[in-house]
């Protein structure tokens, strides 16, 4: 009240300072007034009623304004007032007394009022900037918290016991509890014994260095309302209050699952290619070497212009067929493989465009799934080309029609590969044939055999063991398997 009291007459406290002063000895003089009218109830109290007036110019005015009450009540009583009246001079010592002692007790009440109404004042000011700096923390501490609990990263701050300060709602998602009943408590009470161990650990290292750590930690957290083990990049910090003294430590923990199995899978990639590449490095080397050796058996055993170019028509032939295996080599697992269904499916197609055409015969090719590494798959395509050359070649002399098929099959634990043909013409695999020889070492390198059947017709008939990761073996390494070609 006494403060709202304040305020209200800070207006007339704003007013110049001789209209205060003015004021004042109105006040005086009314109280004089007052005082004139009962002169004969208070005869005896010449200036009692002027200290109200002194009061009251005291605390509503400022700048002197009760001091000038003061001077102007003790003319006025020593005038009217005190014996002989009309005039200044004193009959006794008692009254010149009685005039100090009026305007001893005037001036102090007048300064002690003037002086705690500035001190009110002042406290009041005080106290509102107080309260408005206050305000301005809790907006802050408000503005603060929203940030740190929109962020999506942990943020905490514990004290040099470990024991949680302050923790935003990240952390709180994190541990599948409330801020209240994290703050005060440890990790030991939301995590395993392992991995508190570690957290406290470079906590201490934080603590003893006053420097910032970066760790990556696995933690056992809630995550989607269940436990689960996460990958976490903590970032911490030494905490130090306002006079300098680290009190704690502070810091962030973002979630780095996704991340770390990312960069799990373009190194395991980097390294799939590397090996990738340093198996295709060998397999064209020992491909090529091998190809080089049939043309080098051609070369002996061609005896005219003819039989060279059919040589060097065999030789294009099968570089395609390498070329289409390295055209669809992927990875599996660790292994460089090919899928037999668009590779021999292919193969077919580009036989059947370039040697069949218009003629009356259909070429069809019935393969299942199969992933083979790049040494099976080049086999396997050698021995189709082979076959299908031979038949579409010399099966069907003429315009006679007819049929060829294709089919590769899972057998038990092996490959059946079958290659047929409805024609009766000559034969250019023999039993000691050229094409006959390179399908059997072919065979041979798949770890199989090879069966001829016919007439009618002819049925080649090849089965070799089935990759072993097609058995549900474990996966084996890239290697390296010199590729030969019985001459």
């Amino acid at each position: 009240m006494f403060v709202d009291l304040l305020k209200r007459l800070q207006p007339v406290r704003a007013l110049p300072t001789p209209l205060r002063w003015l004021l004042s000895a109105l006040i005086v003089l009314l109280f004089f007034s007052i005082r004139y009218a009962l002169d004969v109830a208070l005869g005896a109290y010449p200036y009692l009623l002027f200290f109200p007036a002194i009061l009251i110019a005291s605390f509503v005015f400022d700048r002197g304004s009760g001091f000038v009450a003061v001077a102007l009540s003790t003319l006025l009583a020593t005038y009217f007032f005190v014996t002989p009246r009309g005039d200044f001079a004193q009959g006794d010592v008692g009254e010149v007394l009685a005039v100090a002692t009026f305007v001893l007790v005037g001036g102090l009440l007048a300064a002690i009022i003037e002086a705690l109404r500035h001190t009110v004042e002042e406290l009041t000011n005080t106290n509102e900037a107080l309260e408005a700096e206050r305000a301005e923390v809790r907006r802050s501490h408000a503005l603060l918290d929203e940030v740190m609990n929109g962020v999506a990263d942990a943020i905490f701050v514990k004290d040099r016991e470990g024991r949680y300060v302050h923790v935003n709602a990240a952390l709180c998602r994190l541990f599948g509890s409330r801020p209240a009943a994290i703050v005060g408590r440890t990790d030991r009470d939301f995590l395993p014994a392992d991995e508190a161990d570690e957290i406290e650990r470079v906590d201490r290292e934080v603590i003893a260095s006053g420097k910032i750590q970066l760790i990556e930690n696995t933690l056992d957290v809630v995550t989607n309302n269940r436990r689960a083990k996460r990958v976490y990049l903590f970032t911490i910090a030494p905490w130090f209050d306002a006079g300098g003294t680290l009190v704690g430590v502070l810091g962030t923990a973002r979630d780095v699952t996704e991340r770390r199995v990312a960069e799990d899978a373009l190194r395991l990639s980097n390294e799939q290619k590397k090996l990738l590449l340093e198996d295709i490095n060998h397999r064209v080397k020992n491909h090529l070497q091998s190809l080089s050796g049939i043309l080098s058996v051609s070369e002996q055993r061609a005896t005219s212009l003819a039989e060279a170019k059919n040589a060097m028509a065999a030789t294009a032939s099968r570089l395609a067929v390498l070329g289409r295996v390295y055209d669809r080599l992927h990875l599996t697992g660790e292994a460089a493989t090919v899928g037999t269904a668009d590779f021999l499916g292919g193969l077919c197609s580009d036989l059947s465009a370039s040697l069949v055409g218009v003629r009356p015969v259909t070429l069809s090719c019935s393969v299942e799934q199969v992933e083979l590494d790049a040494n099976q798959a080049v086999s396997v395509g050698l021995i189709v080309n082979e076959l299908l050359q031979n038949s579409l070649k010399h099966a069907f002399p003429g315009n006679t029609a007819g049929e060829v098929a294709v089919r590769l099959a899972r057998v038990a634990n092996d490959l059946v590969l079958e290659v047929a043909d409805t024609g009766a013409g000559a034969r250019e695999v023999r039993e000691n044939g050229t094409g006959q020889r390179l399908v059997r070492a072919l065979a041979q390198q798949l770890g199989g055999s090879a069966k001829w059947d016919g007439p009618p017709g002819t049925r080649v008939t090849v089965r070799f063991p089935a990759p072993r990761r097609e058995q549900g073996a474990a996966r084996p390494n890239l290697t390296v398997v010199p590729s030969t070609v019985a001459h």
